[in-house]
C-alpha cells in the first residue's frame, strides 16, 4: 500500500482514472483535526493546536508522534484502500508559535 497525495487526476492500478475524494479514498483533505480531535486532546494538550484551535502545531514533536500513531490506526482499519490524503484545515490560519515561526 502506498501513500499518495494528488491535486488532479490519477490512475488506479487497473488504469482507470479517479479524481478528488471518491470511492477508493477514505480520508479526504482537511482532516488533521479528525485525526487529533479537539474534544479528545485539547484539554490535556492545548500546545498541540494554534491559538484559534483550528490548526495543529506542526512543529510539536509530541503532537506529531500521536498524529502518526492515530493515522496508523486508519491504515490498519482501511487496509484495502489505495489512497489517503492528509491535509490541514481549509482556512487562512496557521500556528504562529515560536517554533512554527522558525
Amino acid at each position: 500500500m502506498g501513500l499518495k497525495a494528488f491535486t488532479g487526476f490519477g490512475l488506479r492500478a487497473d488504469g482507470t482514472n479517479f479524481w478528488g475524494c471518491w470511492d477508493d479514498i477514505i480520508m479526504s483533505c482537511h482532516n488533521h483535526l479528525n485525526i487529533l480531535p479537539l474534544e479528545e486532546y485539547y484539554e490535556k494538550h492545548p500546545e498541540w493546536y494554534n491559538d484559534k484551535k483550528n490548526q495543529l502545531c506542526l512543529s510539536n514533536l509530541e503532537m506529531r508522534e500521536e498524529f502518526f500513531k492515530n493515522f496508523t490506526k486508519y491504515l490498519e482499519y482501511y487496509k484495502t484502500q489505495t489512497h489517503f490524503i492528509l491535509g490541514h484545515q481549509d482556512n487562512k490560519d496557521m500556528c504562529y508559535c515560536e517554533n512554527c515561526q522558525k
